[in-house]
């Protein structure tokens, strides 16, 4: 079985950390089956096109394409594909089927394609607009985004959200569609449970781009909160370095709190990680939350935002699920997690994590579903 995949975020040169959660799934289904990656950006010079074998069943293709207005970037992307597709098929055949990670613009020629070649295709969506807690919500979407999105999920042949939660709101706001939910993978060579590495001072750890949904500041003023009692803890922030998000711990007084590493590799956060005590989100929207699972197969209990897919990992034996924006109740999490650390058996944490989450795993999910397809189209 062959298939490919047409990313519509996918890491690259002008975006190294674009979708990479999508990479770390190609690259655990690889290990069952050949995957060729196909991906345009678009580019304001330099076009060109580069192909690299990551593994003997991975080969990733990503075209940079001059940038253009809309309707020439689309018949760009979908010449892109049709070139990509001729000589695929003179290597190898016709694919098996065809695996889409977020709607638009990558679905758009898997429509064509299955209207063409009768190619079904599989839709992955990771994607979090499908709610009124987000600014640009999908309702707030221009019409021809909110029709072929629609079209594209109607059409695939098996949605897979990355949890029940995401697969709910699209349902419920966009179109109604059955679907099975499969979540992100974590790759647990790097996150796993290293009880050694412990930093001697409690440690909490947030990862992310420091965006507005990520509600970096509300984790500052629980900072400041939890400063006025006690001062035996650090928060390490991972990620953009945001001025604005530093002049605010400045004018909180917790600076000395907190340590702001900037953007590193991924390598690199899993030491962070293993060096930490708990992860903090406190996110306004998650479709399901990547750091989430990484700290778990780390053995990290979790506070969390009560938001989106990560209710459904959060419990009450791995960590504290609190209100969005809710500062007060925020700041009580943490100090109740200090306060009773050695009650969380971290070990079963990141055992019942790993089990669910590693490439092994989800790449079982996935190929179950390619299997379906495959043996529907031969009763046909």
């Amino acid at each position: 079985m062959n298939v490919i995949w047409l990313c519509s975020w996918y890491p690259n040169q002008v975006d190294k950390f674009r979708g990479d959660f999508i990479q770390r799934q190609a690259i655990a289904v690889s290990a069952l089956l050949r995957v060729d990656v196909v991906h345009v950006v678009f580019v304001e010079e330099n076009e060109r096109t580069e192909s690299k074998i990551v593994n003997e069943n991975l080969t990733e293709h990503l075209y940079y394409r001059r940038n253009q207005n809309k309707l020439l970037n689309l018949r760009t992307l979908l010449s892109v594909h049709q070139i990509f597709l001729n000589q695929y098929r003179t290597d190898f055949g016709s694919p098996s089927l065809i695996h889409v990670h977020i709607p638009l613009l990558s679905g758009m020629v898997a429509i064509f394609w299955k209207w063409k070649y009768q190619f079904p295709f599989v839709l992955t969506e990771h994607y979090g607009i499908y709610n009124h807690r987000v600014d640009d919500h999908f309702e707030k979407r221009n019409f021809l985004f909110r029709f072929f999105t629609k079209q594209i999920i109607k059409s695939s042949s098996a949605f897979l959200p990355v949890s029940e939660s995401l697969g709910t709101e699209v349902n419920q706001m966009v179109v109604a569609k059955p679907f099975t939910a499969i979540a992100n993978v974590v790759d647990t060579s790097y996150f796993c449970r290293v009880p050694i590495f412990k930093n001697p001072i409690f440690q909490f750890i947030h990862i992310s781009d420091m965006s507005e949904n990520k509600n970096v500041f509300g984790i500052l003023n629980a900072v400041a909160l939890l400063n006025q009692i006690r001062k035996d803890f650090r928060v390490l922030f991972v990620g953009k370095k945001n001025e604005m998000i530093l002049k605010h711990a400045e004018h909180l007084n917790v600076k000395d709190q907190c340590d702001f590493i900037g953007e590193i590799s991924y390598f690199e956060v899993a030491e962070y990680v293993k060096k930490s005590h708990v992860g903090i989100l406190f996110s306004k929207s998650e479709s399901q939350s990547c750091v989430v699972l990484e700290w778990l197969c780390s053995g990290l209990p979790v506070i969390s935002s009560r938001v989106g897919g990560v209710v459904e990992l959060i419990q009450k034996s791995n960590g504290i699920l609190v209100d969005s924006n809710d500062e007060n109740e925020l700041y009580c999490a943490m100090n109740e997690l200090m306060n009773n650390y050695s009650k969380y058996d971290l070990n079963q944490i990141s055992e019942d994590a790993i089990n669910k989450y590693s490439y092994q795993a989800v790449a079982r999910q996935i190929m179950s579903v390619y299997q379906s397809i495959a043996e529907n189209r031969k009763e046909l």
